[in-house]
């Protein structure tokens, strides 16, 4: 193989699979957004916890938090409103931690494109946290929490916001051969059928883990097939098996 033809091929063996890389990461879902909203009197401690938590969520791989620093704050209910967020905050004052706030909530939400919105209440004692699912309009369980911190995440946001797929019931054993089946008696008039169906199995649904992860599997197939491709064009190349041919004329008597 010419010199610059083994230079391209290797040239495109670093190049065509970053430039893929790329694109099929690009396609891939981005992580659910997380709003964190304060209810009912947002004074220092609880607009504190909104705060911390938003961090938290912001540096969390697995999650995104709100990009605008204006409607954060207007979500933590800070005064004075910033400027343009006067709707926001509006609506904020309207929740009071009840289920009815999720009609609000959900257009907050959907406003600022996030799938989950953390209410955070303040109570004498502790501060109460819940989750709203905006993608399925269903509220999860309260909780009653004493410090906010990075393990609320784990705890209480990041399973709603990934769900686990949920576990297959299995199929009912066969019965072993010599084993008679129970039956309903016959209706009247009717034969009876000692056959007995066997109920199916549901069907699997597809994991979650490859639905996330199918542009890493095609990347690296890819860059497997490249670099495949260049042992297979090395092994082939003229220049490694030339064989060189030497004359010696006889000397003259």
């Amino acid at each position: 193989m010419p010199r610059h033809s083994l230079q391209a091929t290797v040239l495109a063996a670093l190049v065509v699979p970053a430039i893929f890389l790329r694109s099929t990461l690009a396609m891939a879902d981005p992580p659910p957004k997380v709003c964190v909203v304060v209810v009912g009197d947002p004074d220092a401690d609880v607009r504190a916890s909104a705060m911390t938590l938003a961090d938290s969520v912001e540096a969390s791989p697995a999650l995104r938090g709100v990009a605008d620093p204006d409607a954060r704050a207007a979500l933590r209910g800070e005064r004075p409103v910033p400027e343009g967020m006067g709707e926001l905050a509006t609506a904020r004052r309207t929740l009071h931690g009840v289920d009815q706030d999720a009609t609000v909530l959900l257009t907050v939400g959907r406003s600022l494109g996030c799938a989950l919105v953390v209410e955070l209440a303040s109570r004498p004692a502790t501060t109460t946290l819940r989750v709203y699912d905006i993608v399925h309009e269903t509220w999860n369980p309260a909780h009653d929490v004493t410090a906010i911190d990075s393990t609320v995440l784990d705890r209480w946001i990041i399973p709603v916001a990934h769900p686990t797929e949920p576990a297959s019931v299995p199929a009912p054993p066969a019965p072993p051969d010599n084993a008679t089946p129970a039956a309903s008696p016959p209706a009247p008039g009717e034969a009876h059928d000692a056959r007995v169906a066997t109920p199916a199995a549901p069907a699997h649904t597809r994991s979650n883990f490859l639905v996330r992860y199918w542009p890493w599997f095609v990347a690296g197939a890819v860059i497997v097939g490249v670099f495949a491709v260049f042992a297979v064009t090395q092994q082939q190349d003229p220049s490694n098996n030339t064989v060189r041919i030497s004359v010696v004329h006889p000397a003259a008597p």
